[in-house]
């Protein structure tokens, strides 16, 4: 299945040319972007922020003292959390690295969960 935006010449040339054999048809679906912008701008703006607290969640993981494996399981549980925490839903946060909620802050997570930017 080929996953187009709207622009045929992509799908007509790769039925002219076949190049997956002639037993194998091309079909294609519109991408439609269906998100709302002001979600997508959102989601965007924090996007330095994760290499941030990548970089922390390294940083405090590998001075640990528990074994080796455990401590790479606790970064990926920690990097897996991160676009929740900066999204303001700390529910699931390590002390280490956050507090709680800030004041103010808003939990972006419920909306970017209704658009399916998150899952």
């Amino acid at each position: 299945m080929l996953t187009g935006d709207g622009d045929s010449s992509v799908h007509t040339k790769l039925l002219e040319t076949m190049p997956y054999g002639p037993n194998l048809m091309v079909e294609k679906a519109e991408c439609k972007n269906q998100f709302p912008v002001t979600s997508i701008n959102l989601f965007e703006q924090q996007i330095p922020r994760f290499r941030t607290a990548v970089d922390k969640y390294i940083r405090y993981r590998a001075v640990g003292n528990e074994p080796l494996n455990t401590r790479i399981c606790m970064l990926k549980t920690d990097v897996e959390n991160s676009p929740l925490h900066i999204l303001c839903d700390h529910e699931h946060c390590n002390v280490y690295f956050c507090n709680c909620n800030k004041e103010g802050e808003i939990n972006h997570v419920p909306e970017l969960k209704s658009c399916d930017l998150l899952k």
